[in-house]
């Protein structure tokens, strides 16, 4: 099946009758996700799809089908290389970007980046494991017929549906976990057949938050839906969950707030120091006086009130940008929040039944699930333990991070998923005491590059696979090689200690003028 004909299935599925083309509704299916970002290949001129928008402005860039991979760089003067300045100024143009990438067995892939064994992708980025996906960031773990989505786990049939983990036939959905026939709904878990609802668990047959029996609730679902579609094929668009953005016309009476239990920043800095001196040799000191380095290009965390009084630590991760800040609640807080509702009837139309959702529309930007320890000014956390000001799942020992997955000891990263012992790395997976790595899997002791797949001891590399102790792509005798790491690990940790930051990354090291 091509994605077209997935997409078609899939709003027929949902909404009816399919009268739209997919591209129709690309620009509303992109609203609140990660969008891949183009470039142009300097080799061809052909568009370039790429998961970050940090690169520095000089940099260059192509499509990995256009990778030379028996071509034979230069190598380096051995006995002038004096610092990493002369290694950045040695390596010239061999230090170049790659998009379009694709990894595993993938097929049908086009104008997306960073998909893993997966079928038909189109206008996305970071898919793994998955199939017949348009417009959409962060599909993973077996999902299907998905299209304007985005972080998602086992996840099929939707429509945007954000933020979503095992979870079946959703449209315009956030928050969802364990659910199925959602409609325009934020925050539901083991939800079935619910629409135009917040904040709610283990229930089915609800509109406006209100339990319906099962006959009534199909018949005003069936009235909406149909409206619903009119709307989609008139306007190409849908109005926004996060539309109520005024304050509550009634004030919500403060909630008795729990206090927290003791929080201890000891076991992140342990992991903070072992793994500085793991990569740098030496410790640097505390994780926060990093904190500018580490969450460069990341969203940052502040503390903010919620509608019954509490303070919880939100960050523009995510949608969590759109969310009005008069409607925050906690995760805590959800439970009494689900309580209130909206008497929708079959005399509403579809702006009118909008319309009555303001006192129930109330949304959390933090989700804690699972057995979790030691959270940490963090808004997500899952199965995971010493999590500080991060968002995190099956992971521990984490701090300054965003989507942190299956990892231990990581930091300042983005994307990183069953990775260890590592700091500033992004849209990796499978690394293991690396630096300033990006794009890159199944690798270890690798610094400063981007694109490397099975390498191992490898510094300053570029679109390279299943190469050892190499720099600038080029593989040296282990002697050789170990001398100039010893170099570069001493000038890195020096700089570190007195700046705390470096003026280069993997994001810069490639421009022209770095």
């Amino acid at each position: 099946m091509s994605v077209d004909q997935a997409f078609e299935s899939t709003f027929k599925l949902i909404l009816g009758p399919c009268e739209l083309r997919l591209d129709e509704l690309g620009d509303y299916m992109l609203k609140y996700n990660y969008q891949s970002y183009k470039a142009r290949s300097y080799k061809s001129g052909k568009t370039v799809a790429l998961s970050s928008d940090r690169y520095a402005k000089g940099s260059r860039f192509l499509s990995q089908d256009e990778i030379d991979y028996g071509q034979r760089p230069t190598p380096l003067n051995i006995n002038m290389i004096k610092d990493i300045d002369s290694i950045l100024q040695a390596l010239g143009e061999q230090a170049c970007y790659s998009g379009n990438k694709v990894f595993g067995k993938s097929e049908g892939i086009w104008g997306s980046d960073g998909c893993f064994d997966s079928l038909e992708v189109r206008d996305s980025l970071n898919v793994q494991g998955s199939k017949d996906v348009a417009y959409s960031s962060y599909i993973r773990g077996g999902s299907e017929s998905m299209f304007g989505c985005s972080y998602v786990l086992a996840c099929k049939s939707s429509i945007r549906l954000q933020a979503g983990s095992h979870s079946a036939r959703c449209f315009e959905s956030y928050h969802a976990t364990d659910s199925s026939d959602l409609f325009f709904t934020y925050n539901c878990h083991g939800v079935d057949n619910a629409m135009f609802s917040f904040n709610q668990r283990s229930k089915r047959y609800l509109i406006g938050n209100r339990l319906l029996p099962k006959d009534q609730y199909l018949e005003l679902r069936k009235k909406l839906v149909e409206e619903s579609r009119q709307y989609l094929n008139k306007h190409k668009d849908f109005p926004s969950i996060f539309q109520f953005s005024a304050p509550l016309a009634q004030p919500i009476r403060a909630l008795p707030q729990i206090p927290e239990p003791a929080k201890d920043l000891k076991p992140i800095e342990e992991a903070f120091a072992s793994t500085c001196h793991i990569l740098l040799g030496k410790e640097l000191g505390y994780v926060d006086e990093f904190a500018l380095y580490l969450n460069e290009g990341n969203p940052e965390v502040k503390a903010a009130k919620t509608v019954f009084g509490g303070t919880i630590y939100p960050a523009k991760t995510f949608f969590f940008g759109q969310i009005p800040p008069s409607r925050l609640i906690s995760y805590a807080e959800a439970e009494e929040a689900g309580t209130r509702q909206a008497d929708i009837t079959t005399q509403d139309s579809l702006e009118g039944a909008m319309k009555k959702l303001d006192p129930i529309a109330l949304y959390i930007c933090e989700w804690y699930e699972g057995d979790n320890h030691n959270i940490i000014q963090s808004p997500i956390a899952y199965n995971s333990s010493n999590i500080y000001r991060s968002n995190a799942s099956f992971s521990k020992n984490v701090a300054y991070t965003v989507m942190s997955q299956t990892s231990e000891s990581v930091f300042g990263s983005f994307r990183l998923a069953h990775s260890k012992s590592s700091m500033r790395c992004t849209h990796s997976h499978a690394l293991m005491r690396c630096f300033e790595v990006s794009d890159s899997s199944s690798s270890s002791d690798c610094y400063f590059c981007h694109d490397v797949e099975n390498c191992q001891e490898c510094m300053f590399c570029f679109n390279v696979k299943a190469k050892r102790y190499a720099i600038g792509n080029v593989e040296y005798p282990k002697n050789e090689y170990m001398k100039i790491k010893k170099m570069v690990l001493a000038e890195l940790a020096n700089r570190l200690e007195k700046d705390k930051k470096l003026e280069f990354s993997i994001f810069n090291i490639g421009a022209k003028h770095g």
